[in-house]
């Protein structure tokens, strides 16, 4: 048996939920379900800890040993997640409170997300939790804190993040929106996901909050149904602001449609979007409209380079997809630079004399795959004062030939070797958001941002 804890006094109130030593899984049971998925996930995510199941019956679970109760175990733990029917959560919840655990994870639903009865449901927990335990959810899928490589995740995840130095912090009240953001291969490594569900307890801003204390992270993902208190939310916002880390918000409830579906979702009331719209303008807040537009921002933004302002030096191997970037930056108000005559100098001696000089510039389709063109073009964009991203349009279908058959390896290589010596950054907008396979991490290996979708990769740029 083991005796009442309370809160470390050292380091943030949520470092034990975030970055716990040990973690108790309370319904891990043989047959599957979200206990089980989440001792499999801990093992995924290379935890080093002290991992427990709580069973009533079995003394081992998926190869962990296991008690009878939280109460039974060798220590208090830090973290624990409930994986357990709704109606059996408060007791959990107050038991943990009681014992001193660092925070606990309620993956079910049945809460104010349902009904009346729900609803009184969740005061209960959050009765039972009061200020002495940290609480995600009820309804969400969990942590998953690769920096911690700690996964309280009540479902399949990536397990590659945990293996990379991450950047990204992500918190969604959507379980699937955090699970798709996080899965998509486009998006740098993640240091937490987060789906926070009901939000009962701990809500987005605690998330933020927590995010903001670690210094590796460079850039802040929020997908949000609505918030609690506004206020807070604003001081924080402004205080990411003060520490140069940008948060990029994904507001859902913009429409009529949109706000009931999230009242029947999370039972979160959306509010009126010109209010978000101003607050996230004066708090220096992005706001974006779908994931593409996230996961693209995300990724300039966490960019070694990031951009100094919206004038863009672009090209392309094709006058079709010239047009097409220029159609598209004219509707996201990105400006083309205005190309000085050491620039447009630079340029004409990297092309054939048929070949005109403007922006967006046209190589030609001889110039694809040819190294030395798309080295010199990006070199002397970048270097032109008025240019803040090079960007360069291509195409990279799905079922495309191997990258070094088609000419990206020498491009990206071009491309790159100029993006090394350049303040700016060097950018990839793909014509469309499916990708060749392998494209990113060639991108990425090369020290060029590749944005899929032109789209979305121009909003990220505005």
């Amino acid at each position: 048996m083991m005796t009442a804890r309370r809160f470390a006094t050292e380091g943030h109130r949520l470092d034990r939920l975030f970055r716990p030593a040990s973690v108790a899984v309370v319904g891990a049971s043989p047959k599957g379900g979200y206990g089980l998925r989440t001792l499999r996930n801990m093992s995924g995510v290379g935890f080093a800890g002290r991992l427990y199941a709580v069973h009533p019956t079995r003394t081992e679970v998926g190869g962990v040993r296991a008690y009878p109760s939280l109460s039974d175990l060798p220590e208090v733990p830090d973290a624990v997640a409930a994986a357990i029917p709704a109606p059996g959560v408060t007791a959990l919840a107050a038991e943990a409170a009681g014992l001193g655990a660092g925070g606990m994870v309620v993956f079910g639903a049945g809460f104010a997300e349902r009904d009346s009865e729900g609803r009184r449901r969740q005061d209960d927990l959050v009765a039972a939790a009061g200020d002495r335990l940290p609480l995600i959810g009820p309804n969400c899928l969990g942590v998953a804190s690769y920096r911690g490589r700690a996964a309280l995740w009540g479902i399949e995840m990536p397990y590659v993040h945990a293996d990379a130095d991450g950047v990204v912090a992500l918190a969604a009240q959507s379980g699937n929106m955090a699970l798709t953001t996080m899965l998509s291969g486009r998006l740098p490594a993640v240091a937490y996901g987060v789906s926070a569900g009901n939000q009962a307890v701990l809500d987005l801003a605690d998330c933020l909050e927590y995010f903001l204390t670690d210094p590796d992270v460079k850039v802040v993902c929020l997908v949000m149904e609505g918030l609690a208190d506004v206020a807070r939310f604003r001081a924080l916002a402004e205080r990411a602001a003060s520490l140069e880390v940008p948060v990029v918000v994904l507001k859902m409830g913009r429409s009529a449609g949109g706000e009931a579906a999230t009242v029947a979702h999370t039972g979160t009331l959306a509010g009126r979007d010109a209010s978000y719209d101003a607050l996230f303008r004066q708090t220096g807040v992005h706001r974006v409209h779908d994931l593409d537009e996230l996961i693209a921002l995300a990724t300039l933004l966490a960019a070694p380079r990031r951009p100094r302002g919206a004038s863009i030096g672009a090209f392309a191997s094709s006058g079709g997809e010239c047009g097409l970037i220029a159609d598209l930056a004219d509707d996201a108000g990105v400006r083309f630079a205005d190309l000085d005559p050491a620039t447009e100098t630079a340029l004409a001696a990297a092309l054939p004399p048929y070949m005109g000089v403007r922006n967006p510039l046209d190589l030609g389709a001889n110039a694809w795959g040819d190294q030395d063109v798309y080295r010199a073009a990006a070199r002397a964009m970048g270097e032109c004062p008025d240019v803040d991203v090079v960007a360069f349009l291509g195409d990279a279908p799905a079922h495309a030939d191997p990258l070094d058959e088609i000419g990206w390896t020498e491009m990206l290589g071009g491309a790159g070797e100029a993006a090394a010596g350049l303040d700016v950054p060097v950018v990839m907008m793909t014509t469309t958001t499916d990708l060749t396979p392998g494209l990113t991490d060639l991108a990425r290996r090369n020290g060029v941002v590749l944005l899929a979708g032109t789209r979305p990769a121009l909003r990220a740029v505005a």
